[in-house]
């Protein structure tokens, strides 16, 4: 789903445990199958979305030695968050 939050893994489905991501479009692949794990969606960003769009205009680059690719060029921070219920 656009703009959901989720936990980032490794192959393993158990291995999240504090790094995550948004998603800045639909990623259907993500999501999980019969026999096919998925990625745990916590959260959706529900206003300031134009600050993801931003974020989504720095360049990324591949790290082939930790196999991770889309990796900022800069760094990005993100210096609030709130919990709505």
């Amino acid at each position: 789903m656009k703009a959901s939050v989720a936990m980032a893994r490794t192959q393993d489905p158990n291995s999240a445990t504090r790094q995550f991501y948004i998603n800045y479009n639909d990623n259907y692949f993500l999501d999980g199958k019969p026999g096919k794990a998925g990625y745990a969606v916590f959260g959706h960003v529900i206003k300031g979305f134009s600050v993801v769009e931003k974020m989504a205009t720095i360049p990324t680059k591949t790290d082939a030695m930790r196999r991770m690719g889309d990796i900022p060029t800069k760094p990005i921070v993100i210096e609030k968050m709130e919990v709505v219920k």
